[in-house]
């Protein structure tokens, strides 16, 4: 049962809605070539190719599960996100919709603990003050084996007269610094 001129929308014997191509591209926020594009790309969305038109309820299903993930208007490279800043508008805490029930936040941040713990049990997580103790670490070893270097080399080098032979044993023990740092040997220069 196809729509009639002029007609827009067509409501079915099983109590379902259907909608033009046009309509479709409407509510999707798109141009009929690009919903008409989408068509033949993965992941269409729906079309009854019988009767030429679009049903509404499977639409909508496609809307929240795939249209995020397709091109926006004429395919101008940036997918298409629904806006949803005015969940956060006028809230204390960023992050927490403002109109967030108590008993759903309280579900919302059990999850996001159960969540960080288990990324934390598979050493996705590290915590801040490690990373930070590790850092310094890091920080001192190098800086002890290169304030160590004019030490080590000052007497090798002097007397001698030659650039280069200066150049090449000031380089050999930045080198031979730089992979006792790499292996994690000791401190010693």
């Amino acid at each position: 049962m196809g729509m009639k001129n002029g007609q827009h929308f067509d409501q079915r014997d099983d109590g379902s809605f259907h909608v033009t191509t046009e309509i479709a591209a409407m509510i999707c926020g798109v141009t009929v070539q690009s919903y008409r594009g989408w068509l033949v790309q993965p992941f269409p969305p729906p079309y009854d190719k019988i009767n030429r038109t679009v049903p509404l309820r499977e639409l909508g299903e496609w809307i929240r599960s795939e249209q995020v993930l397709k091109r926006g208007r004429g395919g101008a490279g940036f997918p298409y996100l629904p806006n949803i800043d005015r969940l956060y508008k006028d809230t204390k805490m960023p992050g927490i919709p403002s109109n967030e029930h108590p008993e759903t936040r309280l579900k919302r941040l059990q999850a996001d603990k159960l969540q960080l713990d288990l990324d934390r049990s598979a050493g996705e997580l590290v915590p801040a003050n490690e990373v930070t103790q590790m850092w310094s670490t890091i920080v001192t070893r190098v800086k002890t084996k290169m304030l160590g270097l004019p030490v080590k080399y000052a007497p090798l080098v002097t007397g001698l007269t030659d650039r280069h032979e200066v150049q090449r044993l000031l380089g050999e023990g930045v080198h031979e610094a730089l992979e006792a740092l790499a292996d994690g040997g000791d401190d010693e220069i």
